[in-house]
């Protein structure tokens, strides 16, 4: 489990978790880059082409736009569980070694 002084939870050090993190919410924010970029390009396209095709590419943005919706949540989520692995990882070395002073067994 954990041990005082960084020692890991469900084994991932304290780095690791940190790694996840910015890992996530890095590849979030360049997701919701990539889709203004997207919007951009496909709304110049539907506004040019008001037919059938301008129609089928309306509804293709509205699926692609949900399931980035979904994805980025995901994303979210998980950076939401990391980050309480992380904080419980945090409290309890930090509790560990408040025990360990408290009782003399610290060195």
């Amino acid at each position: 489990m954990s041990s005082p002084g960084g020692g890991s939870l469900y084994g991932m050090t304290d780095a690791n978790l940190v790694s996840i993190i910015n890992a996530t919410r890095d590849h979030a924010d360049q997701m919701h880059t990539l889709r203004g970029n997207v919007e951009a390009q496909a709304n110049a396209y539907i506004s040019a082409n008001n037919s059938e095709s301008g129609q089928i590419m309306t509804q293709r943005l509205t699926e692609w736009t949900q399931n980035f919706h979904r994805t980025v949540g995901h994303l979210e989520q998980l950076n939401e569980k990391v980050t309480n692995v992380r904080k419980n990882n945090l409290s309890a070395n930090t509790d560990a070694s408040g025990f360990a002073q408290g009782s003399g067994l610290a060195g």
